[in-house]
C-alpha cells in the first residue's frame, strides 16, 4: 500500500512531492507502487520551477506550464502501470494468466491443461436372423457422440483399444435358477414337468443329493401340477417310524461334472488343465475319451477354448453342445417304482394245514413250527410272475427296487439295486410257476459284510411285497430370488463361450438395498470355469468384488466393453521445418489439445503426437539437459485454450529439418468438464464399425477437470518444490495428490490397516466429484504415488465422504436496508463459506462461526442462531438446546476412521445443504 498521496493541492508548489516513498505490508493480495498522481507530479515540477527566475508567472495557459501538465499525466499513466506491472510479477498480487503461468514456470510448474473425461462403453451387437454368432472388432478410434442435456452441447468419445466382441456377450445373465437338493427327510419336492404319473399313495426311492447318504423309501402324500411353470409338486409322508431298516449301499457314484478352467492370456503362453477327469461311456468316440481324459496339458496364446476345439478337430460353435453330448448327466434324486410284485409263494398252503404225507416231501422248505423257509435271503428274491419291464441298472441309470414286509416288531423295508433279472419256472410249496428271479445288491454297515435277511415268520412273508421298475424323475429347478451379493464370484446359468481372464464387463442391475435405484460398475475377470455337462455353466472370478449387491433377476452383463476417452482425433499439417530459424514456433489449429489421465507426477500425458519428415519428436517439459541433436519439443497452453508447440534453438534440442509442410501433429481435441456426462447419455455411433448396433455407457464418464484458473495455479505452483519429485512426508503425499490432474483436495494421515499401518490418503475431485475406485485418475494417482513414495510404506487412497448440514437464524435487519436484499446477500455469503471450495477434509462447523459469518452481512443487526444440525444424518442440535450451548458449539467432520472389520472410512467433507436455508427476518426498529 503507498504512503498517502496528496491530492488536494494545499502544499502545491511548496515542495517536490514525487517520488512518493513505497512501502508495502507483508502478506497482501495487491501491492502500491505507484510513487505519485498526475496532481503530484504536476506541482512537483511547479515547485522545481523556483530555480528558474525568469519564469513568474504560474497561469495554467502558459505554454511552459501547459507542457509540465501534459507530462505529470504522462507520468501518472507509467507511474499506473507500473504499479500494474509490479503487481503482475508476484504470485500473490498477479492477475493475469499469463503472468501466473510465467512466474510457476520458473520453478519448474506448468500449470494444468485440464484433463479428459473417461468412461466404459457397452456395445450391442446385431445377428442377422438364422446366422451363426460371429465375433468382430470394435477398434480403436471408435467415435461416439452424446446426447446434450437441455442447454448442452454434444459431446465425442473414443474408445482406447481394439477390443473384441461378440453378440452372446450383449447381455447375459447370472444363474437365476437354483439346483435342487433332497435328503432323507425330505417333505417336499418339485419335478420338472406335469406329467409325473403318480399319484398319492404310490412309493418313490429318494435317492439323497449326498452321494455318502442311502436312498431311502418314502410313499406319496400329494400332487399338485402347475401348468404354469411345467412342474409338480410332490408332498412325501415321513419315512415309517421304528422301522428296522438295513443299511443297503449307495447308489453307484455319480459322474463328476468335470471343470475345464480357462485361464487368459496376455503375452505369455498358459498351459490349459482339465481339472477334474472321470471314466468315459463306452460309447464316447475315441478322440473324446482322448480330450477329456489326457492329462498332458495343452498350450495355447490367445484363447485356450479355443486351441481346445482346434486340437481335438472341434468347430468352436459346436464344442459346448458337444461336450454337453459327452458328458454324463447329473443323477436324478427322485425315482418312481412303477411295478408291484409279491414273492413267488405267497399264496402257498400253510404247511400246518397238509397231510404229513404231503408236508414230509418239502420237509426242507420248512423248518421246526411249521412255517415256511424263505426260497433265499433279499438278495435274490423270486417274483410271483413274469415282469418283463423290470431290468437291470447300468452305470448312467441305476435301477432301484425296494422290498415292504411287516412281522410282530413292525413294518419293514429295504432299498437296493437290480444288478440282474432272469426269468425261469420253479416248483416250490407245493406249487408250480414262472418267476421273475432278481439279483440285488444290499450292502450294511456292519463289520459281518452283506446283510442277509431271514424272514422270521410265513406270514410275514406271505404280506411282503416288492416295487421295482424304477424310473427317474428329473427335480426342477428351484428360482434363485437371493440378491446378487457383492462378491467376486459370478455363476452362469449357461455357458458363455470365449469369456477370458483380463476381459472387462459392465454389471447392471437394480441395487438390492435401494429398490427402484439402478446402478452400473465395471469389473474385470481374473478366471473363467465352464462345467461340463447337460446342466453346465460358466463360472467368473472376478479381480476385485462387485462393490454394490443387486437384485438378480434385474442384473444384465454385457462383455463387449471399451475404455473411452473424451475427445475426437485430428490429423494436420502445422507448417515447413525451416533450420536456419532457431526457436520455431507453431499453434496448433483446433483446441483445445486432449490430455488423459496418466501415472505421471502431473497426473496427465498429451495426446500430441508430432513428426517430422515422418520421425516422431518427443515432447519435454523443457528443453533444459537437451542436447542439439535431441528431437524434443514443448507444448504451452496459450490464454485463449490454444497449444503452442515450440523446437529448441539448436544448442538446447535440435532445430526442424528445412522442408515444404514437413511439420504433421496428430492429436485428439475435447476436454474439461464438459465431458463429464451421465450415464446412458453416449449413445450415437459416428463411426460404425461391422456388425455393430448400438452403444451406451452404463456408468458415468469421471474425471474431466478444465483448466487450471489464475487462484488454482496461486495455490498449486509452489507444490512442486515442496515435493521436488519425491514423496516422504505426510504433506508431501497431500501436495503430491493435489497438483495431480483431477485431484482438487487431498488428505493424508498415518493410520491402521488391520495389523499395519500406513499413509491413508483421502481425495477428492474437481469440484467435489467423487475420485472413483474404479476409475483412471484413481489407479494413475495410485501409480504415480508408487513410484515416487517410499516402496516399503502401504498406501491406501479413497474418496472422501459427503456431509451436509443447515441452520436457521433470526436476522435483525436495519429499516433502512432492503429486507429481502439483505436475506439473499446472507443465503449467498452462508453458500459462498460453506461451500467445497472453502471447506477442509475434518473441518468442524460452528455456531460461533456462523454467527460471525451473518453479522458480517451489510444490513445485519443481530443474529440469533436458532438450530445448527447435520442433514445426511438424524444428528441435530434443537433449538431449545441451543440457548444453554456454549459459544464454541459444533458439528464436527469426521477424519479417518477404522471400522470393526479392520476397514477405514474416509475423511468427511461438511457443506452446506443445498436446500434454502431458514433465515426470518425482523426489522431492528421501525422502518422510516
Amino acid at each position: 500500500m503507498n504512503v498517502e498521496l496528496d491530492a488536494c493541492g494545499a502544499c502545491a508548489g511548496t515542495s517536490p512531492q514525487t517520488p512518493a516513498p513505497v512501502a508495502n505490508r507483508a502478506g497482501l493480495s495487491a501491492i502500491g507502487y505507484r510513487v505519485g498522481t498526475q496532481p503530484l507530479f504536476k506541482e512537483s515540477m511547479q515547485a522545481r520551477l523556483g530555480t528558474l527566475p525568469e519564469l513568474r508567472t504560474r497561469d495554467p495557459g502558459d505554454f511552459t506550464l501547459g507542457l509540465i501538465d501534459a507530462w505529470a499525466s504522462v507520468a501518472d499513466v507509467l507511474s499506473f502501470y507500473q504499479e500494474r506491472i509490479a503487481n503482475e510479477s508476484f504470485l500473490r498480487t498477479a492477475t493475469e494468466r499469463r503472468s501466473l503461468a510465467g512466474l510457476a514456470e520458473l520453478v519448474g510448474y506448468v500449470p494444468q491443461p485440464g484433463v479428459a473425461a473417461s468412461t466404459w462403453l457397452a456395445f450391442t451387437l446385431m445377428q442377422a436372423p438364422g446366422a451363426a454368432p460371429t465375433a468382430v472388432e470394435v477398434p480403436a478410434g471408435t467415435r461416439v457422440q452424446s446426447i446434450p442435456l437441455p442447454g448442452g452441447l454434444p459431446q465425442t468419445f473414443e474408445t482406447l483399444e481394439a477390443v473384441p466382441a461378440r453378440v452372446e456377450w450383449n447381455a447375459f445373465r447370472p444363474s437365476l435358477s437354483l439346483a435342487q437338493t433332497v435328503d432323507a427327510d425330505t417333505t417336499e419336492v418339485l419335478l420338472s414337468g406335469v406329467s409325473t404319473g403318480l399319484k398319492p399313495g404310490d412309493s418313490v426311492v429318494v435317492a439323497p443329493s449326498d452321494a455318502g447318504s442311502r436312498p431311502v423309501l418314502r410313499t406319496v402324500a400329494g400332487v399338485t401340477p402347475m401348468a404354469a411353470e411345467q412342474q409338480t409338486r410332490v408332498t412325501l409322508r415321513p419315512a415309517i417310524s421304528g422301522a428296522q431298516v438295513p443299511a443297503p449301499a449307495p447308489p453307484p457314484p455319480r459322474p463328476r461334472r468335470p471343470r475345464i478352467a480357462f485361464e487368459s492370456l496376455r503375452a505369455d503362453t498358459v498351459p490349459l488343465h482339465i481339472t477334474a477327469t472321470f471314466a468315459a461311456p463306452r460309447n464316447w468316440s475315441f478322440v473324446t475319451q482322448q480330450a477329456l481324459s489326457a492329462h498332458v496339458p495343452f498350450v495355447a496364446r490367445a484363447d485356450d477354448l479355443k486351441v481346445f476345439g482346434w486340437r481335438f478337430g472341434l468347430k468352436l460353435r459346436h464344442l459346448f453342445r458337444t461336450l454337453a453330448a459327452w458328458s454324463p448327466p447329473v443323477a436324478p434324486s427322485i425315482y418312481a417304482l412303477r411295478t408291484k410284485a409279491s414273492l413267488f409263494g405267497y399264496n402257498a398252503p400253510d404247511p400246518r394245514s397238509l397231510p404229513a404225507a404231503i408236508s414230509g416231501q418239502y420237509s426242507d422248505e420248512y423248518v421246526a413250527g411249521g412255517d415256511w423257509v424263505p426260497p433265499a435271503d433279499v438278495l435274490d428274491p423270486l417274483l410271483d410272475a413274469s415282469y418283463p419291464r423290470i431290468a437291470p441298472g447300468g452305470d448312467a441309470a441305476p435301477s432301484f427296487a425296494a422290498l415292504r414286509w411287516s412281522d410282530a416288531q413292525g413294518d419293514h423295508w429295504v432299498v437296493a439295486n437290480v444288478d440282474g433279472v432272469a426269468e425261469h419256472g420253479i416248483a416250490r410249496y407245493t406249487m408250480t410257476g414262472k418267476v421273475t428271479q432278481l439279483r440285488l445288491s444290499v450292502v450294511g454297515q456292519s463289520d459281518s459284510g452283506p446283510v442277509s435277511i431271514a424272514y422270521p415268520s410265513f406270514s410275514s412273508y406271505r404280506g411282503a411285497t416288492l416295487q421295482a421298475e424304477s424310473e427317474a424323475l428329473p427335480l426342477a429347478r428351484l428360482p434363485n430370488e437371493d440378491p446378487l451379493p457383492a462378491d467376486s464370484q459370478i455363476d452362469l446359468d449357461t455357458w458363455v463361450d470365449g469369456l477370458h481372464a483380463g476381459q472387462r464387463l459392465i454389471v447392471s442391475g437394480e441395487l438390492a438395498d435401494s429398490p427402484g435405484n439402478l446402478a452400473s460398475e465395471m469389473v474385470q475377470i481374473q478366471a473363467v470355469a465352464h462345467a461340463i455337462g447337460a446342466d453346465g455353466g460358466t463360472s467368473l472370478t472376478l479381480v476385485s468384488a462387485l462393490t454394490q449387491a443387486y437384485v438378480r433377476k434385474t442384473v444384465t452383463i454385457n462383455g463387449n466393453v471399451a475404455a473411452a476417452t473424451h475427445g475426437s482425433a485430428v490429423s494436420e499439417v502445422l507448417g515447413s521445418g525451416n533450420a536456419a530459424v532457431p526457436s520455431q514456433r507453431f499453434t496448433l489449429r483446433q483446441s483445445p489439445l486432449t490430455h488423459v489421465s496418466a501415472a505421471t507426477p502431473s497426473g496427465v500425458a498429451s495426446t500430441l503426437a508430432l513428426r517430422v519428415n515422418g520421425v516422431q519428436w518427443r515432447e519435454v517439459h523443457d528443453f533444459f539437459g537437451s542436447g542439439p541433436r535431441d528431437r524434443v519439443y514443448v507444448a504451452r497452453l496459450d490464454d485463449d485454450g490454444s497449444t503452442v508447440v515450440g523446437f529448441g534453438d539448436g544448442s538446447h534440442g535440435a532445430r526442424p529439418p528445412t522442408g515444404t509442410e514437413n511439420i504433421v501433429a496428430s492429436y485428439r481435441k475435447g476436454i474439461g468438464a464438459v465431458g463429464n456426462v451421465g450415464a446412458g447419455q453416449l449413445t450415437l455411433l459416428q463411426t460404425r464399425p461391422l456388425g455393430v448396433q448400438g452403444v451406451t455407457n452404463p456408468t458415468p464418464a469421471t474425471g474431466g477437470a478444465d483448466a487450471e484458473t489464475a487462484d488454482d495455479i496461486r495455490a498449486n505452483a509452489a507444490l512442486g518444490l515442496s515435493t521436488l519429485g519425491r514423496i516422504v512426508s505426510l504433506q508431501d503425499y497431500e501436495d503430491f495428490a493435489r497438483a495431480f490432474g483431477g485431484i482438487a483436495k487431498a488428505r493424508a494421515t498415518w493410520t491402521w490397516f488391520g495389523q499395519t499401518r500406513g499413509v491413508f490418503l483421502t481425495v477428492a475431485g474437481i469440484d467435489g466429484a467423487d475420485v472413483e475406485s474404479g476409475g483412471a485418475v484413481f489407479g494413475h494417482l495410485l501409480s504415480a504415488i508408487g513410484d515416487a513414495a517410499e516402496p516399503n510404506v502401504p498406501v491406501r487412497l479413497s474418496s472422501y465422504r459427503r456431509g451436509a448440514f443447515t441452520f436457521s437464524a433470526n436476522l435483525m435487519i436495519d429499516p433502512a436496508r432492503d429486507m429481502d436484499a439483505v436475506l439473499a446477500a446472507a443465503q449467498q455469503a452462508a453458500r459462498d463459506a460453506f461451500s467445497f471450495a472453502r471447506r477442509g477434509f475434518g473441518q468442524a462447523v460452528a455456531r460461533s462461526e456462523v454467527i460471525a459469518l451473518l453479522q458480517g452481512v451489510p444490513g445485519v443487526v443481530a443474529v440469533q442462531v436458532s438450530a445448527l444440525r447435520r442433514t445426511d444424518t438424524a444428528l441435530f442440535v434443537p433449538a431449545a438446546r441451543l440457548a444453554v450451548l456454549r459459544e464454541n458449539a459444533q458439528i464436527d467432520a469426521a477424519l479417518p476412521q477404522v471400522g470393526s472389520d479392520a476397514s477405514v472410512l474416509a475423511a468427511e467433507l461438511l457443506t452446506l445443504d443445498p436446500r434454502p436455508l431458514d433465515l426470518v427476518a425482523t426489522w431492528a426498529e421501525a422502518p422510516p
